[in-house]
């Protein structure tokens, strides 16, 4: 809501702000209201038709909606009115992503790390792309570069930690879940998997707590409940 309410306000000084309209349609996106963002992102195509991100936010709203080739059009017009853009990039990722084009899907990464070096989010899905690839090591490093970027980044610590546990360094494993959840304590899979993790290591006591605060965090959790009984069983 604060960010809806930030570009409102901005719009209310500058209502002709293209740019803007384009960004609060991504809020409402975000928040669950995609007609309100066809109303921006249309109101935002009338004002600047050669705005790219207006056409970036035409792009998610088509991936949403599963408009695959829809989306695919507007993330590539974006391209041809700015090109190297990071989010039409990422954008393209998706799309292939969700079409299954891993070959495509890695390449669009790679021009979105290469557009901005300093996009944590960027390396957060090239390294996901990689990883899914197999090429665990690529991926650790793209992960290691997103939690530079940013610290704050509990999706990529998270991540980080599954390619660590792929490449047999638990340690490592337990201390990037460990990072994930503590920036975010509400991460249910982040403590589930470093109740698995600490199940491997022969750390009942530990991974038993990490289960429970799956459970606090999702009480559906259903693996979780499982694994904490594995762990430490009720007794009658």
């Amino acid at each position: 809501e604060q960010a809806v309410d930030a570009y409102e306000s901005a719009l209310e000084l500058e209502p002709e702000n293209a740019t803007a309209r384009a960004s609060l349609a991504d809020a409402w996106l975000d928040y669950g209201f995609p007609r309100k963002a066809i109303e921006e992102l249309d109101r935002a195509r009338e004002l600047a038709p050669e705005a790219p991100e207006t056409w970036i936010g035409l792009g998610r709203l088509a991936l949403r909606g599963g408009k695959l080739d829809d989306a695919e059009a507007h993330f590539k017009k974006a391209l041809t009115l700015r090109a190297k853009d990071v989010d039409a990039e990422l954008g393209l990722g998706r799309v292939y992503f969700a079409r299954g084009q891993r070959d495509a899907e890695l390449a669009a990464y790679r021009r979105a790390v290469a557009a901005d070096p300093s996009n944590a989010a960027a390396y957060g899905e090239l390294g996901l792309s990689l990883h899914n690839a197999g090429r665990t090591g690529d991926a650790v490093a793209a992960f290691q570069r997103a939690v530079v970027l940013d610290a704050r980044f509990a999706k990529a610590h998270y991540l980080l930690g599954f390619a660590y546990f792929k490449q047999r360094q638990p340690e490592e494993a337990v201390a990037s879940f460990r990072q994930a959840v503590a920036i975010d304590p509400l991460y249910a899979d982040a403590h589930y998997n470093l109740g698995k993790v600490l199940e491997k290591l022969a750390r009942p006591a530990e991974a038993a707590e990490a289960y429970r605060a799956a459970i606090r965090a999702q009480p559906d959790y259903g693996d979780a409940v499982l694994a904490l009984e594995r762990v430490a069983p009720q007794r009658p």
